[in-house]
C-alpha cells in the first residue's frame, strides 16, 4: 500500500490518497485499533480453549473495515505479500482429492482469515505497539494458567504434565517462550527508563518457569536460542553505526557454522544428549512418528492426502497410529514436524510452498534488521527464527487459527512494509542525486514542498 501523500498539480495543497485515508482513519481511532488487535490476538491465544466463534465475530468487524476501504485492503496483496496466500490457496485446491473435503475447506478458509487478520493488524497498529499488546496478552494467559492449573495426561509418555489453561503442554510452553522474547524486547528498549527496563529483565525468568513447569525441554532450548540471538544483535547496536552491518554479517556466519555443528551433533549423539536431561531417545515418540511419516509420504508423493486430510477417522493408517500412541479421542493428532506433516497433507508441491513461505518471511525479517537497526525489528526476526526452528518438533504454523501462525504472518508483513519503504526511499534518493546539475535540483525529481512521507512507526 502506498503511504505517500499526493500533491495537486499546480497547487501547494496536499490531498491524501485513498490508501492514506485508510491509514489516517486507523491513527485517529487508536483505541479501536488497540482493542481490535488485542481481541484478535487473544482470540488466537484462547482459540484452543473456547473455540473459534469469537474470531468469526471479529471477522464481521473486519468486513466492515474492509468495506469502507476495499481498494486499499485488496492492494495489500498486489505486492509480494501475495506469497502469504500461496499455501491457503493450494490447500483449498486440495479439496479436490481430499477424503474429507469439508474439513479441508474449513481449515484452509481459517488460514485465509488468519492471514487477513494479520494484514489488518499491521495496518491498524505499528510494529512496536503490537509488542506491547502481546506482552499484556501473554502475561494474562500465564497468570490464568497458574490459576486454572490444569494437568493433563500425555498419551505418548503416559505422564501427567502441567498445561495451564490448555489441554496440552506445548501450547502453554509456547506462550511462555513468546513472553520471554517480549520481556527481552522491553528490557533492551533504550527509549525506556532504566528502572522499567530492569523490571522487564527481572520478570523474564518467568518464561523459563512456564516452560519448565510444562516439562518442555525443546521450548527451553528454543527460547534460549531466541534470547541469545536478540542479545547478540543488541550488543551489535553498541558498536559504531558504520560497523553494525558488518557485525550482523559476521553474526550470521557464526550462526550458520554453529547450526551446522549442532545439526551434526544432534544427528549423531541425540540419544545420549536426551538421556542426560531425562528425555526419551525417541523424543517422547516423535522419532517413531517421523519414521512412519517417511514410509507414508511415498504413497501419495506429489499431491498428498489433502490439507488436514490424513488424521481422519476411517483412515487405516491414522487409526493404527492413534492406537499405537494411545490417542483415545481419535482426532487432533499430527506428526510433530511441520515438514513431514506438510508433505503428507499436500505432497511435494505443498512442501515447496511451505519452504518458500518460511524463507520469504525469514529473509524479509533479516533485511529489516540489517537496514533498520532497532530492537523491534530484532524482536520480530528472533520470533520468526525460533518459530521456524520449533517446527522441527511441533506444528504451530499454517494450520488455521493459532497464535504462532498469526505472529509469523505479522512479522512477515511488518518486515515487508519496512523493506518496501526502504526501497522507495533509496529510489527517491537515487533519482534526486541523478538529477543534480551543478549542485542544483532540476525537473520533477525534486520532492514538492509540503509533500510528506508518512512513517509506519518503525
Amino acid at each position: 500500500m502506498s503511504m505517500s501523500v499526493a500533491a495537486k498539480e499546480g497547487t501547494g495543497v496536499t490531498q491524501p490518497t485513498h490508501a492514506q485515508s485508510y491509514r489516517n482513519t486507523a491513527q485517529k481511532t487508536s483505541v479501536f485499533s488497540w482493542l481490535f488487535a488485542a481481541l484478535c490476538l487473544n482470540g488466537m491465544i484462547y482459540n484452543e480453549v473456547i473455540g473459534s466463534a469469537f474470531l468469526y465475530l471479529l471477522f464481521i468487524v473486519m468486513i466492515v473495515i474492509v468495506a469502507a476501504y476495499p481498494t486499499a485492503f485488496l492492494r495489500e496483496f498486489e505486492s509480494q505479500k501475495a506469497i502469504l496466500l500461496l499455501l491457503p490457496a493450494y490447500a483449498l485446491l486440495s479439496t479436490l482429492w481430499s477424503a474429507v473435503p469439508e474439513s479441508t475447506a474449513r481449515t484452509a478458509l481459517q488460514a485465509v482469515l488468519m492471514i487477513a487478520f494479520g494484514v489488518m493488524l499491521c495496518r491498524l497498529v505499528p510494529a512496536k505497539q503490537f509488542v506491547h499488546i502481546m506482552f499484556l496478552s501473554l502475561i494474562l494467559a500465564i497468570l490464568l494458567g497458574f490459576i486454572v492449573n490444569r494437568r493433563v495426561l500425555d498419551s505418548m509418555t503416559n505422564e501427567i504434565n502441567w498445561s495451564g489453561i490448555y489441554y496440552n503442554k506445548n501450547s502453554m510452553s509456547m506462550i511462555g517462550a513468546l513472553f520471554g522474547l517480549c520481556c527481552a524486547h522491553h528490557a533492551m528498549d533504550s527509549k525506556r527508563f532504566v528502572p522499567i527496563r530492569l523490571f522487564y529483565l527481572a520478570i523474564l525468568p518467568l518464561s523459563y518457569v512456564v516452560c519448565y513447569s510444562a516439562k518442555s525441554i525443546a521450548m527451553i532450548v528454543i527460547l534460549t536460542i531466541g534470547l541469545g540471538l536478540m542479545t547478540s544483535i543488541y550488543l551489535a547496536f553498541l558498536l559504531p553505526r558504520r560497523m553494525f552491518r558488518s557485525t550482523i554479517e559476521q553474526i550470521s556466519i557464526v550462526i550458520v557454522i554453529f547450526s551446522g555443528v549442532g545439526f551434526f551433533v544432534l544427528s549423531n549423539f541425540s540419544g545420549e544428549l536426551l538421556q542426560l536431561v531425562g528425555k526419551s531417545p525417541t523424543l517422547t515418540g516423535r522419532t517413531v512418528l517421523w519414521d512412519w511419516a517417511s514410509k507414508i509420504i511415498p504413497t501419495k508423493f506429489w499431491l498428498g492426502w489433502g490439507y488436514n486430510g490424513f488424521w481422519v477417522q476411517g483412515n487405516p493408517l491414522a487409526e493404527m497410529l492413534w492406537l499405537e500412541n494411545h490417542v483415545q479421542s481419535r482426532m487432533g493428532f499430527h506428526f510433530h514436524n511441520l515438514f513431514y506433516q506438510s508433505q503428507i497433507d499436500l505432497g511435494l508441491f505443498g512442501l515447496l510452498i511451505v519452504a518458500t513461505m518460511l524463507s520469504w518471511t525469514f529473509l524479509m525479517c533479516y533485511r529489516w534488521v540489517y537496514y533498520s537497526a532497532n530492537i523491534t525489528s530484532v524482536f520480530y526476526f528472533s520470533c520468526a527464527t525460533v518459530m521456524i526452528v520449533s517446527q522441527y518438533q511441533d506444528i504451530q504454523l499454517f494450520g488455521g487459527f493459532g497464535t504462532m501462525s498469526l505472529l509469523f504472518t505479522i512479522a512477515g508483513v511488518y518486515a515487508y512494509d519496512f523493506n518496501a519503504m526502504e526501497r522507495s526511499r533509496s529510489s527517491r534518493k537515487g533519482n534526486v542525486q541523478s538529477s543534480r546539475v551543478g549542485g542544483a535540483l532540476v525537473g520533477s525529481t525534486q520532492v514538492p514542498e509540503g509533500t510528506t512521507q508518512v512513517s509506519r512507526g518503525y
